[in-house]
């Protein structure tokens, strides 16, 4: 199974995120409200989820961390 699509969707000030599969596999999770809503949104659908399994939730966070917080890329 893959990620196909993340959407974000603003609900009062409440920020859903929407992962979608191509199993027809659908999640939802909840951002923090406490920033500005269109930067949490812009830095969701940064991340390289799409490809993703979305089953390997530990490998990856752990891959996105690491890509990011060394700035070595995630291709590395």
């Amino acid at each position: 199974m893959k990620i196909t699509e993340v959407r974000t969707i603003l609900i009062g000030k409440t920020r859903l995120i929407r992962v979608l599969t191509d199993k027809g596999i659908e999640g939802i999770g909840k951002a923090a409200h406490d920033c500005h809503p269109a930067t949490v949104a812009f830095a969701i659908r940064q991340l390289p989820l799409v490809g993703m399994n979305p089953g390997r939730i530990s490998g990856n966070w752990q891959r996105m961390y690491e890509g990011i917080f060394w700035r070595a890329g995630l291709d590395n």
